[in-house]
């Protein structure tokens, strides 16, 4: 399952770590302020859940499921893509 961002309370919960910060400093703070934001206001965990359940239903399920559009076109993107396109698309949304 590759879920994406998920409203969890696991972004409230999570300890932040100092590691790193002295030598990328305020990238690696925006960076993580994407990702909270991303999370915080990501699709709701029943969406998950449905998915799950209805990946366990099926008499023979994929590898990977992706959930959402957002996700389904970056994977979709991802295969037909050099990996350095990729690696630069992911860069460019924690910029």
């Amino acid at each position: 399952m590759l879920p994406g961002d998920v409203k969890t309370g696991f972004t409230a919960a999570r300890k932040k770590s100092l590691v790193g910060a002295e030598v990328y400093g305020k990238a690696l703070e925006h960076a993580v302020a994407v990702m909270e934001h991303d999370e915080q206001s990501g699709m709701p965990p029943v969406r998950i859940a449905k998915a799950v359940l209805a990946a366990a239903n099926e008499k023979n399920p994929r590898a990977f499921r992706t959930v959402g559009f957002q996700y389904r076109l970056f994977v979709f993107l991802a295969k037909l893509l050099p990996a350095t396109w990729v690696n630069a698309l992911v860069g460019m949304i924690y910029r």
